[in-house]
């Protein structure tokens, strides 16, 4: 689902690089990461829940990719896509720390766990619209090649 995700974040996009989408993204992946400590552990549910964490992440990191590639300067594209790839797995590797955290210390189950990233994720993506107001919510256009 994150490819039919990204395919229609691009289609909706119509040729600019907008951080709204990317908003949305995050909205839609919390709405999904929060349901899961509401839900019944059932393969349906689950399903549903991964499903829409999945379209809602084509959202989010095709337009973040892309406004990250756009908005770099040409000289230094490749240090910020390094740059962003590593700040990636750190996160990741973070994400395991917070989850053996949460497990040992608070005993919450895997669904808890997936509830509490959703209100990080929320937490972030509000800061990611302070940044997108800030700057006056531009869109940029990709660069055509000659």
């Amino acid at each position: 689902t994150v490819g039919v995700g990204s395919m229609v974040a691009g289609v909706v996009s119509r040729g600019t690089i907008s951080l709204t989408s990317v908003l949305v993204g995050g909205a839609g992946m919390s709405v999904g990461l929060i349901s899961f400590p509401f839900l019944p552990t059932t393969f349906t549910a689950t399903l549903v829940a991964l499903s829409t964490l999945g379209f809602f992440a084509g959202f989010y990191l095709v337009p973040l990719m892309s406004y990250i590639q756009a908005a770099a300067p040409p000289g230094e594209r490749g240090q910020f896509l390094g740059t962003s790839n590593f700040l990636s797995f750190v996160m990741v590797g973070a994400g395991g720390e917070l989850y053996a955290l949460l497990r040992k210390f608070a005993e919450a189950s895997p669904h808890q766990i997936l509830g509490v990233n959703g209100v990080l994720l929320i937490a972030m993506t509000l800061l990611l619209a302070g940044a997108n107001l800030r700057s006056g919510g531009r869109n940029l256009r990709p660069a055509t090649s000659a």
